[in-house]
């Protein structure tokens, strides 16, 4: 009876004479290379690839697993720029050029695996799902024997998104509308008819009176216009920065990365950040 053969990442029988084994898909997704793996089987036909190098099993990510791992990656790089989420910074700080320059260094850190449009979508609906896991903690308020138990916000990435609470948290404003005060009132009923046989409602009247506002948060009211005015003012007045040889060579640059197709475009400009990577380090920048 001919060998069979079964695959050590997802139990398929593998028949070498039906079958090119070597073209396996679980070894095709680990990127078989024959200068660098052997397919080893054991005593019981099992294969595996196996490091040249290393001697070493090669181990196969399931797909939930490398879902996860991308999506952790993505938060963690977005949380390194917090121009992309925290509308507290200086506008000129997250002008929509930076944003999109912040968003092309997320993809090429991502090894262009993913599109640009791809991982915004993947990022807007991450944050959505950590909005919703805050409000649910929210409104989670625990009483009696369940004060002490913890509760399970439903939302996986719950904790390493909470870097965003600061940039939600808005500032206390001061209202200029006169604060209005119920004034305490008595009904006035009115009588009504024997002939009619019914009721009519009772009226009241309501007075107001007007409370005014404290010199202290008037001026802060002031204070804070004054320098939402000043801020205005000051990113309309600013001169432009001055282009220089490294703009030019960017400019001509991207113009030959256009030329391009995707994918040969995408491992360019990884080979690009790399090289600048590597010299950073030597130099220690």
């Amino acid at each position: 009876m001919d060998q069979q053969y079964k695959c050590g990442y997802c139990k398929f029988l593998i028949n070498t004479h039906c079958e090119d084994y070597t073209s396996h898909e679980c070894f095709m997704e680990l990127n078989f290379d024959v200068a660098l793996h052997d397919i080893m089987s054991d005593e019981n036909g099992v294969l595996h690839l196996v490091d040249k190098a290393s001697n070493t099993i090669l181990q196969k990510l399931n797909k939930e697993a490398t879902t996860a791992s991308w999506e952790e990656l993505l938060i963690k790089f977005v949380q390194d720029r917090p121009a992309l989420y925290n509308i507290k910074i200086p506008v000129t700080e997250r002008s929509h050029l930076k944003k999109n320059n912040l968003w092309a260094e997320i993809h090429n850190l991502l090894e262009g695996k993913h599109s640009l449009e791809a991982i915004k979508a993947k990022w807007r609906y991450l944050r959505d799902c950590y909005m919703k896991a805050r409000k649910k903690m929210g409104q989670y308020k625990p009483s009696g024997s369940a004060a002490g138990t913890k509760f399970d916000s439903g939302f996986r990435y719950y904790a390493s998104m909470q870097f965003l609470n600061d940039s939600l948290e808005m500032p206390e404003t001061v209202c200029s509308v006169p604060i209005m005060t119920p004034n305490l009132f008595s009904p006035t009923p009115s009588t009504s008819t024997s002939e009619q046989g019914d009721t009519e409602a009772s009226q009241a009247s309501i007075s107001f009176v007007e409370v005014p506002e404290t010199p202290s948060a008037k001026k802060r009211r002031v204070d804070e216009k004054k320098e939402f005015q000043k801020g205005v003012l000051d990113i309309l007045t600013a001169p432009p920065k001055a282009s220089d040889g490294v703009d030019g060579f960017l400019m001509r640059l991207g113009e030959s990365l256009r030329r391009f197709p995707y994918r040969e475009r995408s491992r360019l400009e990884i080979d690009i950040m790399k090289l600048v990577f590597d010299r950073e380090s030597e130099l220690d920048l």
